[in-house]
């Protein structure tokens, strides 16, 4: 017993060995993350200082902190082994020596361990399951037995090393230097953030999940889905040719953030893509214009592990904390943002609501409320039994909901959806007003992408095919103090609009790469410095469909076999969208003309689309449980 309280005067010295070694080594591989990540985000080469400032030093930070935590607690870990050891042993040389054999043990498998994982799921390794993957696994655990028995073989020496290096290398004269270092990093980073301007137009960009322009009473809907929207629609801007560059979540709002085409980003067809750090997000270029970003979303296809949350001070992803995803649940937490942060300085907060999306259940008092109204039929049948080919249903295998099927149910459901939300938009609208920030607020409200309702045969999806009921989407614009007599807009325009007009309002540079143009001389009634021609992409297969549209014609490229066999058996399609909006005479053969001179601006931009090699990664996506579950109930998986 007094070996062991002899022991335990040496918990002071292990103690400050442990914060020293936590102090000095977080450091040095916070400085060497931290370099990493600022350069593969560009933000140096795009002299976006502030942003790189700020990251690197919350990387240098976050990683001091942490492995001072972690080597403490490893460090006692130690000692209480070495006592249990020495105590049970009655033997100090003994003790010593095991528990260094323990640890060297413990350590080595969870490298072994780490290391394999992410070769596995590394997209140049091969598969797990194959001969080849199997024999290099094989081979890799053989050289990483005998590396473990060299080291253990040696392990005299680590003891050694242990009690006369480490405490030169990592002393508390290199763990003060550091700690010096990181209060000067930042005290620049606060002092730097106190003198720039904070004063300046906030940014309110609401967005929906898979909601149909056409379903708007702002777009001409019949029903009272949207009063709020369409309130905010009469106090701005509308543009009702707006169409989504991809109608699927994952590729619409990479395209939406970046302001880049999917065939450029390379997030396309999938929703289990992330964003390379080589794009710059519109968050990104709002922090480092001194905003405050906060984002606050509902799909997990938005999720930090798609590299969505780039830029964002604060990004909540609700389905993380509730155990549903709806409006109400955006909304209060938008609510108290405001209320806490909003007099702090200028803003950036995305929105994102997920409520029209599969399945159609909105809570009470909207469930059912479209249900036998004057615009409910009934008598239209939900073909179940059709081959899943040509329909699904939410994405996954055909059901019926609460044992409907008649199409109006759904289509009823969905327009409750829209309108519940609406009521939860028009709760963050009135507060915005109440506090006075209405003056200095830009709102901007779209959508990622439509829904099919039965339109061409599919039923409750998206992403399949290049038609207006999933690329058309609603775009309403308001700016404060615009003095412009324009309120609709019906030149075509692109979702990856977005991002250069809000930069355009605030008079913040926008990058070269940049493929989307600001929609600022629209607003003012300039319709020649827009390109007349809008495009898009659809589709699930590796060769996938094409659009080009102007006000008033639209042109469908398919070069798929399967699609064309789905579609309309033909590799273009041609539709007067003016006349006929809901796409139902394809007048490829008879507009000849027509078709030949949207066939040269579409295969012209095709040349020229060229995706960047080597910076979308193939690896599959690794997401939590939660993240899972969410993606399962919005149908995106089993």
């Amino acid at each position: 017993m007094d070996l062991i309280v002899d022991k335990l005067k040496d918990l002071k010295k292990i103690i400050h060995m442990s914060l020293a070694l936590g102090v000095v080594l977080g450091f040095i591989l916070g400085i060497g993350k931290g370099l990493v990540f600022v350069g593969s985000n560009r933000y140096m080469e795009l002299e976006m200082y502030s942003t790189a400032l700020y990251y690197f030093r919350i990387i240098t930070t976050s990683f001091t902190i942490e492995f001072l935590l972690v080597s403490l607690v490893v460090f006692l870990i130690m000692f209480l082994l070495y006592v249990i050891l020495v105590y049970l042993l009655k033997d100090e040389t003994r003790g010593k020596k095991y528990t260094y054999y323990i640890f060297t043990t413990v350590f080595l498998i969870g490298l072994f361990l780490i290391v394999g994982y992410y070769l596995n799921k590394s997209s140049w390794y091969p598969a797990f399951q194959s001969m080849k993957g199997l024999s290099l696994n094989a081979i890799f655990t053989l050289l990483f037995i005998s590396l473990g028995f060299m080291v253990l073989k040696k392990l005299s020496v680590i003891p050694r090393f242990v009690e006369h290096v480490f405490p030169r290398i990592f002393s508390f004269k290199f763990a003060t230097i550091s700690i010096f270092f990181l209060l000067v990093l930042n005290g620049v980073y606060y002092y730097s953030n106190l003198r720039s301007e904070r004063n300046g137009m906030n940014v309110l960009f609401i967005t929906a999940d898979t909601l149909r322009a056409d379903h708007l009473g702002s777009y001409g809907y019949s029903r009272d889905t949207s009063p709020h929207i369409d309130r905010l629609a009469k106090e701005g801007i509308l543009f009702s040719q707006a169409i989504a560059q991809w109608p699927k979540t994952t590729p619409s709002f990479a395209s939406m953030l970046t302001s880049t085409y999917g065939y450029y980003n390379g997030i396309t067809r999938t929703t289990r893509k992330k964003i390379d750090d080589y794009f710059l997000l519109l968050p990104e270029i709002m922090k480092n214009s001194n905003y405050t970003t906060v984002g606050i979303v509902t799909n997990g296809n938005l999720a930090e592990a798609y590299n969505f949350h780039q830029g964002f001070d604060e990004y909540i992803e609700v389905w993380q904390e509730h155990e549903s995803e709806r409006a109400e649940h955006v909304t209060e937490y938008a609510l108290s943002w405001l209320r806490d942060n909003s007099h702090k300085g200028k803003f950036f907060m995305w929105l994102h609501y997920v409520d029209p999306h599969w399945p159609y259940n909105p809570p009470q008092p909207y469930d059912e409320m479209f249900v036998r109204d004057k615009y409910y039929n009934g008598s239209n049948k939900v073909p179940i039994n059709t081959d899943q080919t040509y329909r699904e249903v939410g994405g996954r295998s055909p059901e019926i909901l609460r044992g409907r099927d008649e199409l109006d149910y759904y289509i009823a459901q969905y327009d409750a959806e829209i309108k519940y939300m609406d009521e939860n938009i028009g709760r963050v609208l009135d507060l915005v007003k109440d506090m006075g920030l209405s003056d200095n607020t830009i709102i901007i409200f779209t959508a990622d992408h439509g829904e099919a309702l039965g339109d061409h045969n599919l039923y409750f999806a998206h992403g399949r095919f290049a038609y207006d009921d999933c690329l058309r989407v609603p775009l309403i614009v308001k700016i404060p103090g615009l003095k412009s007599d324009v309120k609709i807009i019906d030149h075509p325009v692109e979702l990856n609009n977005v991002m250069p007009t809000i930069l355009d309002i605030l008079n913040i540079p926008i990058h070269e790469e940049a493929q989307g143009t600001s929609l600022m001389p629209l607003m003012f009634g300039d319709n020649h410095s827009i390109p007349e021609h809008a495009f898009a992409e659809a589709g699930y297969q590796e060769d996938y469909q094409r659009v080009i549209r102007t006000k008033k014609w639209k042109l469908i490229y398919i070069p798929d076999k399967e699609d064309q066999k789905i579609m309309q058996g033909m590799p273009f399609e041609l539709y007067d969208i003016e006349n006929d909006p809901n796409e139902l005479n394809n007048l490829i053969n008879v507009e000849v003309k027509i078709a030949d001179q949207l066939k040269k601006e579409l295969f012209d931009w095709m040349e020229s689309s060229d995706q960047l090699d080597g910076l979308v990664s193939q690896e599959e996506i690794v997401i939590d449980k939660q993240t899972e579950e969410s993606l399962k109930t919005l149908g995106y998986i089993q």
